[in-house]
């Protein structure tokens, strides 16, 4: 009745805890110790400051005599963690549509908490994109990536100029002040994200039951529960509003485990609260009393580490009647029974034997999931988890799921044989419509799961996808951003503009401004070779940027002095620059022995300011790609110094900005403030004018003084080339 769970006394507990800086002390842990491995429970009755573990029979795989340290060694596998809401495993749907009092209504039940968990998802989005924390919080809660790749650089993987991460080029576009309502660029990776995820849940069909939670299944070794009934306590409330939980105490649940095939893989249960077990906190306690373990019910569970699926929606559980275990049919199963004691008493020679089987044993082909796929094509093509032949497959591959701890010798020969005895005649089956790319017809979706995405998942995706489409139509977002193309156009006012005579303040300026757009022009167009489908896309973005920091500048002594003009009229407001002008000229753009790293010099922003203004629209992927990272940069510098704003930009080291992540009580309490403001519930969204985009002059003397930093060096590369103006 405890098979593959011991005890363990709470002082182990808490230097477990201590040692891998828990901030809570679990109640029970996976973990192997010398011969023996599963499941570990604290002794809610032992009051003493020892330390002791024990083991059962069960648990020990072999005999260990302790000499060696390692043996004596505790390896935490796993710790129980807080309880989260799950998701409804799709083996599971066939189960409860057959064990359905009602069989239409649980279709429904289940459909509408897939349709409210869409929309839910689709409103989020919509809601976040209209407010800056929000937008931050919803995009790190969106991704789906691994963090090995940062945790292994200790800082955000770019590629090119953006961070390689769909959801991190979202938060770092954010971060610099960019407005997804506003930035098509940005709206564009939003919407195309939001169109992915929903492709995936439709295909994977997540169905979210906010009254349900996975648990590690644990036994009661104090005798306190009776058969029928489990206890469940939860370390911290368990969902949100009214549907709050410490415990569940005198309702029915199910309690399933995967892999679940058989009608009897979902049982119901009690679950009751018991004072005595209030110690042992999100885990699932299952009684010790009864004539089979509870977990066996569960498509032959045990103690060493399964979690089960606990439900208490009262709309699921209330039209559930559990069902018992159908017979077993015989399968005559060959298993190979010799025991490694067999080989050592033959000396030397049984260990080459021993060795010699083993291998060949284990390097034969495993046929589980070939018939566990044409198991899931028999039910589909009945429609039924209970027909007489998929009981007894779904019987054979509980027997194949412990193939290698009890030595069954199976293989296709086996396998063809008790096909045709327990389905009959050869059947090629089709594979279920769920699986396939091919949308099913209304009429046509019988089965539940073709039900739920072909009809439910569909239908609320289109119409979600298009309402947000409809959305953005009502604010258009534009490509244009003024604040990053003012970073050349300030540039350009103050040396670029001609005096009364016609020619540039500084006359170097426009050689150098013809050589940046030609340089540029010729990345673009190796951007428009290179980056298509037939080619590897991340080398191909990696040519075309490191083409493009490399573009310096370019001013030639023999350009600038061409451009002299031949005299002086005997005003001062323009002069040649010689070479040491040149000098100067080039030491302000890429700003040498400066604090600034060299991706963010004076000539890196201009650049990056340029190719905005040059590609912005016709080729936005290029433009973002190859200067992201200063684009972000000039907007956040912009950003922090208007007139609402009272503190500068923050710079964050890699390292610091790759461990970031929104503070969720903090956007919450600041949401709930701005909604006060604004009506009290409302949502809160500036909807300011955007900037005539059209006119980028317009307002040219006060975007001046909005980098204060490019202000201050051009004034220092006036004192420098001597009687520049610069106003």
């Amino acid at each position: 009745m405890n098979d593959g769970i011991g005890r363990i006394s709470p002082n182990v507990m808490r230097k477990i805890r201590d040692e891998l800086g828990l901030t809570d002390t679990p109640c029970a842990i996976q973990a192997r110790l010398g011969s023996a491995k599963g499941m570990w429970i604290t002794d809610v009755t032992d009051a003493s400051q020892e330390d002791w573990i024990e083991t059962y029979e069960s648990q020990r795989k072999w005999e260990c005599d302790w000499s060696d340290e390692y043996h004596r060694t505790l390896e935490v596998k796993s710790c129980v963690a807080p309880l989260r809401p799950a998701n409804l495993n799709l083996q599971f749907l066939p189960i409860l549509e057959d064990g359905a009092i009602d069989k239409l209504r649980m279709r429904n039940t289940i459909g509408e908490h897939l349709a409210v968990e869409l929309g839910k998802d689709l409103d989020s989005m919509k809601t976040a994109i209209k407010h800056p924390e929000l937008f931050r919080q919803w995009a790190r809660e969106a991704s789906t990536r691994s963090s090995e790749p940062r945790i292994t650089s200790r800082e955000v993987p770019f590629l090119g100029g953006l961070p390689n991460d769909e959801q991190d080029k979202m938060t770092f576009l954010a971060d610099g002040g960019f407005d997804p309502m506003q930035q098509k660029y940005l709206q564009d990776i939003v919407f195309l994200h939001q169109r992915k995820k929903c492709q995936k849940l439709e295909k994977d069909l997540k169905i979210r039951i906010a009254r349900s939670t996975y648990a590690f299944m644990v036994v009661d070794f104090w005798g306190v529960l009776a058969p029928g009934e489990v206890h469940i306590c939860f370390s911290s409330k368990f969902g949100d509003g009214p549907d709050e939980y410490l415990d569940l105490d005198g309702i029915d649940v199910l309690v399933a485990r995967s892999p679940a095939h058989l009608p009897s893989d979902i049982q119901k249960v009690r679950a009751v609260f018991k004072p005595e077990l209030r110690r042992l906190k999100d885990v699932i306690i299952f009684p010790r009393t009864g004539m089979e373990p509870l977990a066996d019910k569960l498509s032959g569970g045990d103690y060493d580490g399964d979690k089960a699926w606990v439900c208490w929606e009262p709309e699921i559980v209330d039209n559930f009647r559990g069902k018992p275990p159908p017979v077993k049919p015989e399968f005559s199963l060959e298993r190979d029974a010799d025991k490694v004691k067999i080989f050592l008493s033959e000396g030397g020679g049984g260990i080459d034997a021993m060795l010699e089987k083993a291998f060949a044993f284990n390097l034969q082909p495993k046929l589980l999931g070939m018939c566990t796929s044409y198991k899931e094509r028999l039910s589909y093509y009945y429609n039924s988890i209970s027909h007489k032949s998929v009981i007894a497959l779904s019987w054979l591959l509980s027997e194949l799921a412990d193939q290698a701890k009890s030595g069954i010798v199976f293989n296709d020969q086996h396998w063809r044989h008790l096909r045709n005895r327990l389905v009959g005649e050869k059947r090629q089956l089709p594979n279920p419509a769920y699986k396939s790319k091919m949308t099913a017809r209304w009429a046509e979706a019988d089965h539940i799961i073709d039900h739920l995405r072909f009809v439910v998942a569909k239908g609320v995706i289109d119409h979600e996808l298009a309402s947000l489409t409809d959305f953005y139509k009502m604010d258009p977002a534009h490509s244009y951003d003024t604040d990053v193309v003012n970073y050349w156009n300030q540039f350009e006012m103050a040396l670029g503009q001609p005096d009364r005579n016609g020619i540039p303040r500084a006359s170097w300026f426009v050689n150098l401004k013809r050589n940046l757009r030609d340089d540029l022009m010729a990345c673009s167009e190796q951007w428009r070779d290179r980056v298509h489908p037939r080619n590897d896309f991340r080398s191909s973005v990696l040519g075309v940027y490191d083409r493009w920091r490399k573009i310096e500048p370019r001013i030639s002594s023999s350009a600038i002095s061409a451009g002299d003009g031949g005299n002086d009229d005997g005003g001062n407001e323009h002069r040649s620059l010689g070479v040491s002008d040149d000098t100067a000229a080039r030491a302000f753009l890429r700003q040498q022995n400066q604090t600034h790293h060299p991706d963010l010099s004076h000539w890196q922003l201009l650049k990056a300011s340029m190719t905005f203004r040059m590609f912005h629209d016709i080729l936005p992927n290029f433009t973002w790609q190859v200067a992201g990272r200063q684009l972000q940069f000039i907007k956040a510098m912009k950003a922090g110094s208007g007139a609402v704003v009272t503190s500068a930009p923050i710079p964050v080291v890699p390292r610091l900005y790759a461990a970031l992540r929104p503070d969720n009580k903090y956007i919450k309490q600041v949401m709930a403030r701005e909604a006060g403001r604004n009506g009290g519930g409302g949502e809160y969204y500036d909807d300011a004018d955007d900037d005539d985009y059209n006119d980028v002059f317009e307002d040219a003397e006060e975007d001046f003084v909005a980098y204060p930093d490019l202000d201050r060096e051009l004034a220092g590369l006036g004192a420098a080339v001597g009687g520049l103006v610069v106003r």
